[in-house]
């Protein structure tokens, strides 16, 4: 369970990981004496010296005063596989500005200021693994923006201002296994804006300001693993705000303003393993509040409103081995054999109260 807890954050991990090997093979690739920290910032935004071997080449522009990117800035490292344009001022990318650059595998753009993020930019890049724009002022992205990058594996939006997702505006990246949307100023999540993604596993929503899921607002999510919906503000999962993700293990609620769970909400979560709905406004749980998931192993409801759990609540979850109550006034009332009893909890599950 310890792994599922931290499941989650598989997003994260995997960015800082690849983060890690590509500073070493940058490393390793800079000649005895050589000051690493000194080639950075001596790079202008007119000269662009990436360090490369035979095996594969690594431009590092990052930590400058570069504004604006033109495709003139790589003209003769067609062959570089990691460019690093993080940490600068850079406020727009010419349309096709990375087209000659056919191999490219990693392209880290965060912590700049980019506004916007326009169709073409990106032309050119169909082998782009790993492409990470964090923390810049992005409220809008056009949609087809994306389009044809076949190999993406990895996209972090995380830290800009993205109001809300549009259909369309993740098109074209069918390879996609991790996407992160964290803390931008999303709102609602409409119907169908995650169509584009027949590979996701892993979608990171936390800390925005979501209010409203509309039905099937995650449809076509088959593949989808974990879905981290930490720190909004949910008022209310209703019947169908959750259907077409399947392949679900790990959903995370916890920290929203979720007063009302429609009866069979979860319904079509087969495969769910953890929930967590830890520090909602959830006062009672109904005979059918959490009903359709057979594989669920830990729940966590600490931190509620919660005073009544109806008899036989649990009774559809013959693998839970964990409920957490704690922090709920139900706790002061229950009997220590009554939960076993009467919820329909399986005989080996642990109740925390």
């Amino acid at each position: 369970m310890d792994i599922l807890a931290a499941s989650f954050r598989l997003a994260r991990i995997a960015e800082k990981t690849l983060d890690g090997l590509v500073s070493g093979a940058v490393t390793r690739t800079v000649p005895a004496g050589v000051d690493l920290v000194a080639i950075r910032h001596a790079t202008s935004h007119r000269t662009i010296e990436p360090l490369r071997d035979d095996k594969h080449g690594t431009g590092v522009l990052n930590g400058n005063s570069i504004k604006y990117v033109t495709s003139e800035m790589f003209i003769g490292y067609e062959n570089v596989t990691h460019l690093a344009l993080d940490g600068n001022p850079i406020e727009s990318i010419e349309p096709g500005a990375f087209e000659k650059l056919s191999q490219l595998y990693e392209l880290l753009l965060s912590f700049n200021d980019l506004e916007s993020i326009k169709r073409g930019v990106f032309n050119g890049l169909s082998l782009l693994h790993t492409l990470n724009i964090e923390k810049n002022l992005i409220s809008v992205i056009e949609e087809g923006a994306f389009d044809g990058m076949s190999s993406l594996f990895h996209l972090d939006l995380s830290g800009n201002r993205i109001g809300s997702i549009k259909q369309g505006m993740f098109s074209g990246m069918p390879s996609l296994f991790t996407l992160g949307l964290s803390h931008n100023s999303i709102k609602v999540i409409t119907s169908g804006v995650f169509n584009w993604l027949p590979s996701l596993h892993v979608l990171s929503l936390d800390g925005n300001r979501i209010e409203t899921i509309e039905d099937g607002a995650f449809g076509g999510l088959s593949t989808l693993t974990v879905l981290d919906l930490v720190g909004n503000r949910i008022k209310l999962i209703s019947e169908n705000a959750l259907c077409g993700m399947p392949s679900l293990q790990v959903l995370c609620l916890q920290g929203n303003h979720i007063e009302i769970i429609s009866p069979g909400a979860f319904e079509a979560m087969r495969s769910l393993i953890r929930l967590d709905l830890a520090g909602n406004r959830i006062t009672s749980i109904g005979e059918n509040t959490l009903s359709g998931m057979p594989s669920l192993e830990f729940l966590d409801l600490q931190d509620n409103r919660i005073e009544a759990i109806a008899p036989g609540a649990f009774k559809a979850m013959p693998l839970l081995t964990r409920l957490v109550l704690t922090d709920n006034p139900i706790c002061l009332t229950t009997k220590p054999d009554e939960p076993l009893r009467a919820w329909g909890l399986p005989a080996r599950a642990k109740v925390e109260c």
